[in-house]
């Protein structure tokens, strides 16, 4: 897969990661709870601003088109029915799964890079995305072990 392709990947997994936490964080009555979905979906709004950037500097200045890279690399975004009816561990697994999908394409997007400010924001978007998967299995845990923010 070419370094834009994989861009647009990534780009669409960080839209629909910031829209998933973004529509959990409404279900949610507990404050606490919703203050952490709204701040995991503002970070993943952030990793996409670095890679529009990226790609930018890629593609000699091209924007992003989200609609025609959905097209092109067969992309749908996860279906929203995790929320009819889901519990609060079923939706959290459904994050913790997309964190997982997401460190493990930078991870490969790393190994394919030679420019080293590539490797190093790959690095970091790394980083990142693992803090959110520790972050959601606390989450996990604590919902598992009866306290409820739903």
């Amino acid at each position: 897969m070419s370094n834009v392709n994989l861009l647009e990947t990534a780009m669409l997994k960080e839209v629909a990661a910031a829209d998933f936490y973004r529509q959990i964080a409404v279900r949610i009555t507990n404050t606490a709870g919703k203050s952490k979905f709204m701040e995991l979906s503002r970070e993943e709004e952030d990793h996409l601003e670095v890679l529009k950037r990226w790609y930018a500097k890629e593609t000699g200045g091209k924007k992003f088109d989200q609609e025609t890279a959905c097209c092109r690399l067969d992309y749908s975004f996860p279906e929203q029915a995790v929320f009819d009816g889901a519990s609060a561990l079923e939706a959290i697994s459904v994050g913790i799964s997309a964190e997982k999908e997401s460190v493990d394409l930078y991870t490969s997007f790393r190994e394919e890079v030679a420019d080293e400010e590539a490797g190093k924001t790959l690095e970091r978007l790394i980083e990142f995305e693992k803090g959110h998967l520790r972050r959601l299995q606390q989450e996990y845990d604590a919902v598992l072990h009866h306290f409820y923010w739903v």
